[in-house]
């Protein structure tokens, strides 16, 4: 017989109050939810033969949103909630923040480009699954396509999504740069100068070390949960 459902208990602590339980199961599913809202948004609007011009108004301010949420999943590391790393989970929401609030909101040139369109395929669909997969994880209930889904979908929407995000950057760079947002020249009383493009500029340069870390670290979850797939479905035909 195959296994037709497989918890992933590597993400989750041992044991965990129900009420905990409950309050991330209200947080995967809205997450669900809210991304599957923007997927579905993003479809429809070039099913009604819209353009990339077009299409940001439809989805900033849910985008925004729901992105803005992920904040939790930091706080969630950091109360023990989940086993995620609190480092590579905050290294992951500021820099989709960056995107969503600076790169994107700020820009018109962003907000047009056609890597757009990638970059809310790419989250979209990577979130509907992994939050979905979450959900179900608490209860021990993830179908083995849905597993399969989370820790095999990566291995192109991952790559697509960081791709998007600096095309989306580097065009959005004269904007930036431009935009006087939080800048401060010298001299001044600190000793301290910042702009806004040349913050973006030298970001990108963390993709560098950031990609091939976190890309080797959902390389070798994949694997683990891969591997304990074949071992109960061993064990289910003995």
């Amino acid at each position: 017989r195959r296994v037709l459902f497989r918890s992933a208990r590597t993400t989750m602590p041992a044991a965990r109050n129900p009420i905990v339980n409950l309050y991330l199961a209200a947080y995967n599913g809205a997450q669900t939810y809210g991304w599957a809202t923007i997927l579905y948004a993003m479809v429809n609007h070039y099913m009604n033969e819209g353009s990339p011009e077009t299409l940001y108004p439809l989805v900033a301010k849910p985008l925004q949103l729901w992105q803005t949420m992920a904040i939790l999943e930091v706080v969630h590391a950091m109360l023990g909630f989940v086993r995620s790393p609190v480092g590579t989970t905050a290294m992951q929401v500021a820099s989709r923040l960056f995107v969503a609030w600076m790169t994107l909101h700020l820009c018109q040139s962003a907000q047009s480009s056609i890597f757009l369109s990638s970059l809310l395929f790419a989250w979209s669909v990577t979130e509907v699954i992994r939050y979905a997969f979450y959900l179900l994880n608490i209860y021990d209930l993830v179908p083995m396509p849905l597993g399969w889904l989370r820790y095999s979908t990566f291995l192109i929407l991952y790559p697509l999504g960081v791709m998007s995000e600096l095309a989306l950057t580097i065009t959005a760079l004269p904007c930036l740069t431009a935009s006087g947002i939080m800048e401060m020249s010298l001299p001044n009383e600190w000793n301290y100068a910042f702009n806004l493009g040349g913050f973006a500029f030298v970001m990108m340069f963390a993709y560098i070390p950031g990609f091939p870390m976190l890309f080797g670290l959902m390389l070798t979850q994949r694997k683990k949960y891969m591997a304990s797939l074949r071992g109960d479905s061993k064990k289910k035909t003995k």
